[in-house]
């Protein structure tokens, strides 16, 4: 026997935009949220990677005395006695530290072209006897930085304060430049290693540990990303040794002390020339905790 007069009820159309309504309300609302807590992780992570990059730093100088950074600096195959490309040697001193991983050297807010692997972008070129003098395995690849070209250079996510604040030409012998950074430069052509220029500082050269910068994120565009400086904007144009601003608009950076803190970018980078306005943040930047001095 048929039932008379039932049907089943289906959804209106009124009724389906206004589930599809608050459906995109929610996803408004909550996105936001997602996506910073995303960021927030990301940051978090970035500065475990520099905490664990000062633990490795603190153990190669109890041995060493002096700090990592190093550049070799090389002519490329083909060149003609003008273009240099520099070899980048800290990150493979750190390594021998770190049981050899890698990942600690990626930040994971950047570009994935930062990564530390073997197929990475950039200029290819592989470790000769000479380089395992500073820490590469023969073989190897090496880590590349054009200060031009960042076709030819491996993109990178944390940079070592190598020139420091300084301003002026207060230079003192043998080639030490007070209140620089932590820079050695060696010239590694025709398979020797002759010293060019040196601005390498012992570990007692830093009078106040907790308030000078050896470590932060960098702007990662390929060009010089090892190194940090804190001018902006830099003065020559094809040379950008930036700090980054991935992180809510500013980098994380790693003290001598080994403690990491954030800092908004115009909290952390100076102006060039040196302004003696900004003589709290220069010092920072220095080793000797002085602002630069008067430039000429």
């Amino acid at each position: 026997m048929k039932k008379v007069g039932t049907f089943e009820r289906g959804f209106t159309l009124v009724e389906l935009l206004v589930v599809i309504a608050i459906i995109a309300i929610l996803i408004a609302i909550l996105l936001p949220v997602v996506i910073g807590a995303r960021r927030q992780a990301q940051q978090v992570k970035c500065a475990s990677n520099l905490g664990q990059l000062g633990v490795a730093m603190t153990m190669y100088m109890q041995d060493q005395k002096f700090f990592p950074f190093a550049v070799c600096m090389s002519r490329p195959e083909g060149s003609d006695g003008t273009v240099w490309a520099d070899i980048q040697a800290w990150p493979v001193r750190l390594r021998k530290y770190l049981n050899r991983n890698q990942n600690v050297f990626y930040c994971p807010a950047e570009d994935t072209r930062c990564q530390w692997t073997a197929d990475a972008p950039g200029l290819v070129r592989y470790a000769e006897e000479v380089h395992t003098n500073f820490g590469y395995e023969l073989g190897e690849r090496l880590l590349v930085g054009d200060r031009v070209d960042p076709a030819n250079s491996k993109f990178f996510s944390y940079g070592f304060n190598a020139g420091g604040a300084y301003g002026g030409n207060d230079i003192e012998p043998p080639g030490q430049m007070r209140g620089m950074g932590v820079a050695i430069y060696m010239d590694l052509y025709s398979g020797s290693i002759v010293p060019t220029y040196s601005c390498v500082k012992r570990v007692t050269a830093v009078k106040s540990p907790s308030e000078f910068i050896v470590m932060a994120d960098t702007n990662a565009d390929g060009i010089d990303d090892f190194e940090i400086m804190p001018y902006s904007p830099w003065p020559a144009p094809n040379q950008r040794y930036l700090l980054g601003n991935v992180h809510r608009g500013g980098p994380n950076v790693l003290f001598f002390d080994g403690h990491v803190q954030w800092f908004l970018f115009g909290d952390i980078a100076t102006s060039w020339p040196p302004r003696a306005d900004e003589a709290a943040k220069q010092k920072m930047w220095d080793a000797d905790n002085k602002p630069s001095r008067p430039w000429p």
